[in-house]
């Protein structure tokens, strides 16, 4: 899929720069522990998708909440 794509590219992007990137499957309980962890949040989203016309800003507002620097792919919510 194209979100997948976006994904092993952020990846190798970050890797190149020396970060390590990990995908930490969602739960309340798991996020809340990753942004008290990390320091950048990467939300990729295929942008062409009907799904991506309907996501919200949730994950971007709580990951800025949390005053983590935010990379997202450019959906209409974003």
């Amino acid at each position: 899929s194209q979100a997948g794509a976006e994904a092993d590219a952020a990846c190798a992007a970050l890797s190149k720069v020396g970060m390590t990137p990990e995908f930490v499957p969602w739960s309340q309980a798991s996020t809340r522990a990753a942004l008290d962890w990390c320091q950048i949040v990467v939300i990729p989203s295929e942008t062409g998708s009907a799904r991506a016309r309907v996501k919200s800003a949730n994950r971007l507002v709580e990951a800025l909440w949390a005053g983590r620097y935010v990379v997202a792919s450019p959906i209409e919510a974003y």
